[in-house]
């Protein structure tokens, strides 16, 4: 994740969709090689609470990690971390060395073996990302007398760009299908309006609370990544009333209760996500949204939660210091 792409919706909508153990290990099913598959015992797949990001990498990953074991051998614990990008960078290798270098030390300071690390990269920008070695960085030839001094590992890249929509909408896991699909056509408002079928696809199988919830971040991404104004918004709805079925989600009132709700509706944008500037609002409503801000969105500033309930950042601050408090 680069500089610019901090807290951006491309990131916490990513986090929440690979944060579901099943979407997990569809991906890696789907996506990975079948020696890489036919190796791993995706029984003990558990996401892992551990992160190796220190500060130098802050600004670049935002890691979904998860652990596995070998079905062959039992003891080789494997460590995937998830990582996606909307910019292709120069040297990917670099980051991700400073990343695996953290997990090992990591594991030696919880004295255990060192787990093998198989770096994930899903990338959905617009430049055709480039492939390179890490040898390819060094004006080096193979048989050089310095190329054995060069690491040499590899990262597993899935670029969405190379999918066609009826190839993500083959895959089985239903979850999976809508965040790739979202995330491939970010920021296409004409692709969002045309192709509404393809974009909730499976939705109406989202009957449980996990399933309700994961519409509500597919809302909220669509309104931050794809900019919707008042105009859009009605006119999605009229597309969705035409091909979706109402039986158990009514998509405009879900979008109405969006709006009320405010939080549900991710970084604040004037009146395209659907909070009128000056609207009154009593000092407890206002604290109520305030702490489910900070609930869902840990890693929003005080300016940004400022400004996404239209306070003073220092009653922000005053709510944030009484939460350190209480704990």
């Amino acid at each position: 994740m680069s500089k610019s792409d901090k807290n951006h919706p491309h990131d916490r909508f990513f986090k929440l969709l690979f944060s579901k153990k099943q979407v997990a290990k569809s991906y890696i099913n789907n996506f990975m090689s079948k020696n890489m598959t036919k190796e791993l015992d995706l029984r003990t797949i558990k996401i892992a609470k551990d992160t190796f990001i220190d500060d130098n990498l802050k600004d670049h990953f935002s890691d979904i990690v998860y652990n596995c074991s070998s079905k062959k051998q039992k003891k080789v614990k494997i460590c995937f971390l998830f990582e996606h990008k909307s910019n292709s960078p120069k040297y990917p290798h670099f980051q991700l060395m400073r990343y695996i270098s953290n997990s090992w030390n990591n594991d030696l300071a919880q004295k255990r073996k060192p787990r093998i690390v198989v770096p994930i990269i899903l990338y959905h920008g617009k430049r055709k990302w480039k492939v390179r070695k890490v040898s390819d960085y060094f004006n080096i030839t193979p048989d050089s007398v310095f190329f054995p001094f060069i690491p040499k590992f590899d990262y597993h890249l899935t670029d969405l760009s190379n999918y066609s929509d009826e190839q993500i909408l083959n895959i089985k896991e239903y979850f999976l299908v809508n965040g790739l699909i979202l995330l491939k056509h970010k920021r296409d408002k004409e692709y969002l309006l045309k192709n509404t079928k393809i974009v909730f696809i499976f939705t109406e199988y989202y009957t449980d609370e996990e399933g309700r919830s994961f519409i509500k971040s597919m809302f909220i991404y669509m309104f931050d990544a794809f900019g919707l104004n008042q105009e859009l918004i009605d006119e999605l709805m009229d597309k969705l009333k035409k091909t979706k079925p109402m039986t158990h989600i009514t998509f405009d009132k879900f979008v109405e209760n969006a709006r009320k709700e405010g939080e549900e509706i991710g970084i604040k944008k004037g009146e395209e996500i659907g909070i009128k500037k000056g609207e009154e609002k009593s000092r407890k409503k206002q604290i109520a949204i305030i702490e489910k801000c900070m609930l869902q969105f840990p890693d929003w500033s005080d300016k940004q939660i400022a400004n996404f309930v239209e306070v003073e950042e220092a009653l922000v601050k005053e709510i944030r210091e009484n939460q350190k408090q209480n704990l």
